[in-house]
């Protein structure tokens, strides 16, 4: 039953992109466990992975609980064994220790023998490269399963579609929905297709048994090797394609100036910065995850203490990127800081 539903997966996908797969044919089962490290430059790209894999390799995917509710896909996601987890960037209120679970469970999952797909940047691409940072899912997993085999796939040609962050954030069931009124516009077989390849790598272990920054290091290396273009199809037969490209966006907050922040304020972010990180010589400019080494697990813990102590939520934790964006938050000067509204 589910690789007719895989079938018909590659159909559909089919009617809107043509993709090119290079280096599968030379991973093999050999009784040891996959871990699969796909880069993730649009929503629709875990659905051509999948559509790819699925077959041979029976993945269990790493599933955002943010998107499987809002998709109605948990009984899916429940027949494929997929591991869902809370959504770090959105849910910050949500207790760390679900999210440690989560890594645990694939962790078991591995050491049972399944095969397991996992997003290293655990977001969506911001612009044409991918940023990791210090997320530690990667390293905790390797970490835990020293024997797993590691491949990596890098997928090249989705940047700059409409399902991608190169025009703004996506939304998969909106894009869907209008993708399915332009198909029949183009009697389902006639719509441009957009050229998309995934290139499959199983790696040596050398690199890959560093620290947390090398690892992803090593990672952000291999994804960002081949540069994204932000490539424009059009989505109707009698129109031509074209390239184009799409400028980089500044995705931190609008102020930087904490100079006449009130110390206090400032202490108090700083010392709890110094103790998430164990760095003592911390200031303004340093980034949060390459200078202090903060992965995402480390911030959830950040902003619910912000908004213990400030009453403030923080909207797209992900933008948080420096020490001064931390401090801004902190008096409600950073664009995605509000106050909160249950807090008295």
């Amino acid at each position: 039953m589910l690789n007719i539903m895989n079938y018909i997966l590659v159909i559909v996908i089919r009617l809107r992109y043509s993709v090119k797969v290079k280096g599968l044919e030379g991973i093999r089962l050999d009784g040891r466990p996959l871990l699969f490290l796909p880069n993730h430059p649009a929503l629709i790209d875990p659905l051509i992975v999948m559509s790819i894999l699925y077959v041979k390799f029976r993945p269990r995917p790493l599933a955002s609980e943010g998107q499987v509710n809002r998709l109605g896909l948990r009984r899916l996601m429940k027949i494929i064994r997929a591991v869902v987890i809370p959504d770090s960037t959105t849910g910050v209120r949500k207790s760390k220790e679900q999210i440690v679970l989560g890594l645990r469970k694939i962790v078991e999952g591995l050491r049972q023998g399944d095969n397991v797909l996992l997003y290293p940047a655990g977001r969506l691409m911001r612009s044409g490269k991918e940023d990791i940072g210090a997320n530690s899912a990667v390293e905790y997993v390797l970490r835990e399963v020293p024997d797993v085999r590691v491949v990596l796939l890098r997928t090249t040609g989705l940047w700059g579609s409409s399902f991608s962050r190169a025009f703004g954030t996506p939304s998969l069931v909106r894009q869907g929905w209008v993708n399915v009124g332009r198909l029949l516009l183009n009697f389902l077989l006639f719509m441009p297709r957009r050229k998309v390849t995934v290139e499959v790598y199983e790696p040596a272990y050398a690199p890959l048994k560093g620290t947390r920054l090398e690892v992803n290091g090593y990672l952000e290396e291999f994804y960002n090797a081949c540069g994204q273009v932000s490539s424009v199809v059009p989505y109707y037969w009698w129109r031509k394609a074209g390239v184009g490209v799409v400028p980089r966006t500044h995705h931190g907050g609008v102020m930087c100036d904490i100079s006449d922040i009130p110390q206090a304020t400032a202490a108090l972010v700083l010392d709890k910065l110094i103790e998430l990180s164990g760095e003592v010589d911390i200031h303004g400019k340093q980034h949060l995850a390459k200078d202090l080494g903060l992965d995402s697990l480390a911030m959830v813990e950040f902003v619910s203490w912000l908004g213990n102590e400030f009453g403030v939520t923080v909207v797209e934790l992900e933008r948080l990127k420096t020490v001064a964006d931390c401090i801004l938050a902190a008096c409600c000067r950073w664009h995605y800081a509000i106050p909160s509204l249950d807090h008295d």
